[in-house]
């Protein structure tokens, strides 16, 4: 816990600055602490223990999750599309943008290409972009991005 928010022991004056000028969530809850599994479960509706490394052991760290060797379709081929419309129209977002940087499968592609060529998007963030795009599958990547 951050000192802003009561801890009494240890100093995060960094956090506390970030608290200070930034959005601030207060009743913010996750299913897992750690990066990697809470992000999997964002993207799946699925708890982080739903899934298995390539050793077979549960995700429930940054390392296990990193290595999940195979997901299955219903997963791969059901969370975005059904966001995507639900979404619409309206998927060029932050939090869209970010759906789409995490995604790992051809169905983002062509919305990473419009991301990209979008004016709108910084020049810093363009980067991000293009390496997402180094983690998904197949040829269409390379057909999008010619």
């Amino acid at each position: 816990m951050m000192s802003c928010a009561g801890n009494k022991w240890l100093k995060t004056p960094a956090m506390d600055y970030i608290a200070r000028h930034g959005t601030r969530f207060t009743l913010a809850y996750t299913p897992n602490p750690v990066c990697s599994p809470a992000s999997i479960s964002l993207m799946t509706g699925r708890m982080p223990g739903h899934f298995k490394d390539a050793a077979g052991n549960r995700i429930i760290e940054n390392v296990g999750a990193m290595r999940i060797s195979k997901l299955s379709d219903e997963i791969k081929n059901t969370t975005l599309p059904a966001w995507l419309k639900q979404a619409g129209d309206n998927w060029n977002t932050p939090v869209g943008r970010d759906l789409l940087w995490r995604s790992k499968i051809p169905l983002a592609i062509p919305y990473l290409v419009k991301i990209i060529e979008d004016p709108q998007t910084q020049q810093a963030a363009l980067p991000r972009y293009f390496r997402a795009l180094d983690f998904i599958p197949g040829k269409e990547k390379n057909a999008a991005v010619a």
